[in-house]
């Protein structure tokens, strides 16, 4: 119990040190936010070719030049 304790503790930690290094909602511009939404988009769209790539399909099928 100790050791898990201590795990949890330790990701606890871990997770306010990555907090405290974001910038606080009202310090991030329109910029920050586009960048965050362009980004998801992005991984989201990664993720889409590598699942029709593994199914044997052609991405370029299903994209458009966008």
């Amino acid at each position: 119990m100790r050791a898990q304790e201590a795990k949890q503790k330790a990701v606890i930690e871990d997770a306010k040190k990555r907090a405290a290094r974001k910038p606080m909602l009202l310090e991030q511009s329109q910029g920050d936010l586009k960048d965050a939404a362009n980004l998801t988009f992005l991984k989201a769209t990664v993720k889409m070719i590598s699942l029709l790539k593994d199914q044997g399909e052609q991405p370029e099928k299903f994209l458009t030049e966008e």
